[in-house]
């Protein structure tokens, strides 16, 4: 009997698993999966991203280098993510680098200056990329600036000639907080400090 009760125990315990299992895609949002699951990257949408991508410009340039992590805890559940880190030079002097940080295993992996497990469309909002590869999921990357103190996104896809060329449209409204309770932001300073990276439509190259 004990046999019995413990081969059901565990098939239930196997079946509980894998209904937390969400798989990452288009119409499953991270923010979807229930404590203890899996928002797991199934069908390598991510992959196509991983690598250091290079925008130019003259003398300004922008890189940004991008890995996947496996299996990460946050702390309520666990999924699949891209991190990395960037450097930006403007007009042949450099604003911000954080590259040095890229094979860092933080234990929240958060704690990297990019990272990313959201999925869009090509024509989502907010700025629908008419010129991306709608057959591949574009990507929303956080990033944060440490010299201007303030976050923003890079919503990438690939381009549609193209899986070595990146169409990114870079946003951040250039607003800083601090002060006040952690847990409600409504209680902290807002000040307009502008962006180190100006926002707008950038095109990367794989190297």
């Amino acid at each position: 009997m004990k046999k019995i009760i413990f081969i059901t125990c565990l098939i239930l315990s196997i079946v509980s698993c894998k209904a937390q299992t969400i798989i990452q895609s288009r119409q499953n949002f991270y923010t979807d999966t229930p404590d203890g699951g899996y928002y797991q990257d199934v069908n390598f949408l991510l992959d196509p991203y991983v690598g250091t991508w290079v925008y130019t410009n003259g003398t300004t340039l922008l890189t940004i280098k991008l890995r996947k992590i496996i299996n990460f805890y946050n702390g309520k559940f666990y999924s699949d993510l891209l991190v990395g880190e960037y450097q930006y030079i403007e007009n042949g002097v450099e604003k911000l680098n954080t590259l040095s940080q890229f094979n860092t295993d933080y234990p929240i992996q958060y704690d990297h200056n990019l990272f990313s497990s959201n999925l869009l469309n090509t024509n989502d909002k907010p700025n629908p990329c008419t010129s991306c590869n709608n057959s591949i999921s574009r990507v929303t990357i956080t990033y944060s600036d440490d010299v201007k103190d303030i976050s923003g996104s890079f919503y990438i896809g690939l381009s549609a000639t193209s899986n070595l060329v990146a169409i990114t449209y870079i946003s951040s409204t250039g607003i800083a907080y601090s002060g006040g309770d952690p847990s409600n932001f409504t209680t902290w300073t807002q000040t307009n400090v502008g962006t180190t990276i100006p926002n707008g439509w950038y095109s990367f190259i794989k190297q």
